[in-house]
Order: C-alpha cells, then structure tokens, then sequence
C-alpha cells in the first residue's frame, strides 16, 4: 500500500510575514495577519505553537480555538484550528475549517496542501485530488505537493498519474525516502511489473531509513534476472 509521507500538517503563525512558495526552513510556514494582533491574540497563538511543537495537542486546539474567536475567518487561525483537530484525530472537522480557509484565501497554496492532506487521511480521494492539484499549481516547487498528489491519484488507480508525480517530487527532493518507496510500489503495478526500476527506488527508500516491506522484498527476489 502507498505510503503517506512523513510530514507534518503544516502550521501557519500569524507573529511572521508568509514563506516564499517552495521555501523550506525547520519553522512551520508563515501567514500574514491583516490587522495587527491584538496581545490577546498573540498569546494565543504563540501558546497554540507551543502546545503543538510539543505534541499536547489538546491545548493546541484549545488556544488555537481561542485565536479564531479573536481573529474570526483568519485563514491562518483557520488552519492552526485545522491541524490541532487532524492530529487528535477529527479529520471531517479539520477538512471543514480548512474548506473556509481556502474560500477566505484562495490563492495560498499552503492551506490547500493541508486540506489534500487531510482529505487523504479521510478517503476523500476527489476532494483531495482537486486540493493537491491547487497546491501543486500554486507552488509548482514544493515536492510535498507533488508527493501527497501522487498517493492520491495511485489511490485512485490512476498509475501513470502517479508516477508522474513522485518523479516530479523527487527531482525536487531526490532524498524523500517515503516517495522513492511509493515510486517503487507503482512501478511494480505496472503490466508487466518494471522490476529493475522498482528494485532501484525500494533499496534507495531502505538506504534513506524506510521501513523494509516484506512483500516487495519478496516479489524483488522472485524477479526473473533481466
């Protein structure tokens, strides 16, 4: 089965000026605030930030709940709110906020991967193809998109689709162990299976720390010799 990549949902703060599409850095992205924030606002986010870095996402939830009654439609309150439910588990909830997130901003590609994301998790396989696609047209740079894109269109069945896509990652993240797996995965779905290329990407996933897969290790070994 394809793997979701390992990544988190992404946080949007309301304390910085939002990231460059394509822009990577070790802090969650960033979205503007229209208006300033208020101090009341502000701790809130900033306690909700630090809840979720250290996984009590209970009091995420609950100061993030608190930053959308200050800041009400804030796409980035939205979001925050959003990623505290995914991670306790409330997928519909979250796909709900992050739907008005992407009404109220409809042009930043950061809201749009989370809901692709979280539509996954939920087997919302078109709601999440139309999401990811968004994120991938918005910010054509970020191999996230691209990877997430591919789980949901090899869920669908949609192979080739798929492989297209995590190539596409993988020239932008060549070191994204969960896609070269998944690559490996489609390439063995093929008719016939594309051994040799599926044998290349599984070891490359295993030498960048992905978990074996007894199944694949299995068909690689029966694999007549090319």
């Amino acid at each position: 089965m394809l793997r979701l990549p390992s990544l988190a949902v992404a946080l949007l703060l309301l304390l910085a000026p939002r990231a460059a599409p394509g822009a990577e850095s070790a802090a969650p992205a960033a979205s503007p605030s229209p208006t300033p924030l208020t101090q009341e606002a502000k701790a809130a986010a900033e306690r909700g930030a630090a809840a979720f870095a250290r996984g009590d996402f209970k009091s995420a939830r609950k100061a993030f709940a608190e930053l959308r009654e200050r800041m009400p439609g804030h796409p980035a309150a939205l979001v925050n709110l959003a990623s505290a439910e995914f991670r306790l588990g409330n997928g519909k909830e979250a796909a709900k906020l992050l739907d008005e997130a992407v009404h109220r901003d409809p042009d930043a590609p950061a809201p749009w991967l989370t809901l692709g994301i979280v539509r996954v998790s939920i087997d919302d396989l078109d709601g999440a193809l139309a999401a990811l696609a968004q994120a991938a047209y918005l910010d054509p740079n970020n191999p996230r998109a691209h990877a997430y894109l591919g789980v949901a269109l090899g869920r669908k069945g949609w192979n080739d689709a798929a492989e297209g896509a995590f190539r596409r990652a993988l020239e932008l993240d060549p070191d994204a162990a969960d896609t070269h797996f998944n690559l490996s995965l489609s390439y063995l779905q093929r008719n016939p299976p594309a051994t040799e290329l599926a044998r290349r990407h599984y070891f490359r996933a295993r030498d960048l720390g992905s978990k074996p897969d007894p199944q694949i290790e299995k068909r690689l070994e029966e694999a007549p010799a090319p």
